[in-house]
């Protein structure tokens, strides 16, 4: 079984916590082409590779270069620092170095708003993250001064890729559709075929197989999966949010709970966890 989003949709992905869990991005050489031969599958609509490193990892600047140094540069790499020793000057340099993106985030308190690359990789854990994550709402007051950072760098014409992970309650969805007013648009949204709130039940049973592709923003909907990518005339936006956390695996962002397992990229397979 396969399918494709619209035309111009661009899938991030998220690798594996063999390496980034298991191995800590060592041997990163045995391990690594796995993952980057079947990401390519994906050709045109491969975006960015989210690395995120385990919460309770010390800084080894050293094992991230040589990470970096395996990874291709044809491919983009995020990654999430999730430990507070490693939110060094020289992680930052090691991240310039390779043209890999910081990625921003607020599970850990004071994360800066810094680019390492000419694009950026943001994820909304939910405004009480660092204690309660995914859940809350963020509300225009939250989220009004990230935006104005995010229209900045827009203009500049760097790449934005937004996320938002506060799927508790439907308030991924507000949120996200708040911040894709805010930001520039080229495009025009057809808003009546926009998910509402309402679409996406708080139960994490309740089921929702509808794929729903909607022309120009290259929005998508699966089961409760949101995504849009906007080329905003200067820089290229995505926006998107996770549905319900239930242990599930990744494709592209959205999520398929109906597997424990691995979710299919085409003929391969790609593992991921939160």
């Amino acid at each position: 079984m396969g399918f494709t989003g619209p035309e111009g949709f661009v899938y991030a992905l998220k690798l594996g916590q063999f390496g980034s869990h298991r191995k800590k991005l060592l041997d990163a050489a045995t391990w690594l082409p796995n993952h980057v031969e079947r990401a390519e599958r994906l050709g045109a609509a491969l975006g960015p590779t989210l690395v995120q490193l385990p919460p309770g990892w010390r800084r080894d600047a050293g094992r991230l270069e040589a990470f970096l140094s395996v990874a291709p540069r044809s491919m983009r790499w995020a990654v999430e620092l999730r430990e507070p020793s490693w939110l060094n000057d020289d992680v930052f340099e090691i991240l310039r170095r390779y043209d890999a993106a910081l990625c921003i985030h607020d599970m850990v308190p004071g994360h800066p708003w810094i680019r390492t690359a000419n694009w950026t990789y943001v994820r909304y854990h939910g405004p009480y993250a660092s204690n309660r994550k995914y859940r809350g709402r963020y509300r225009p007051s939250r989220l009004e001064p990230g935006a104005n950072i995010l229209n900045e760098w827009l203009q500049q014409g760097d790449d934005v890729y937004a996320y938002f992970n506060n799927d508790y309650d439907g308030d991924a969805v507000r949120d996200a559709q708040w911040l894709a007013g805010r930001l520039p648009r080229r495009h025009t949204l057809d808003r009546s075929k926009a998910p509402s709130a309402a679409t996406y039940p708080s139960s994490p049973y309740a089921p929702r197989r509808t794929w729903q592709h909607l022309d120009h923003v290259g929005m998508f909907i699966r089961r409760t999966a949101w995504s849009e990518v906007r080329d905003t005339g200067d820089g290229l936006l995505q926006l998107g949010f996770f549905p319900y956390k239930r242990g599930g695996q990744v494709y592209g962002f959205a999520r398929d709970r109906s597997r424990a397992g691995c979710s299919t990229i085409r003929s391969g397979k790609a593992c991921d966890s939160r």
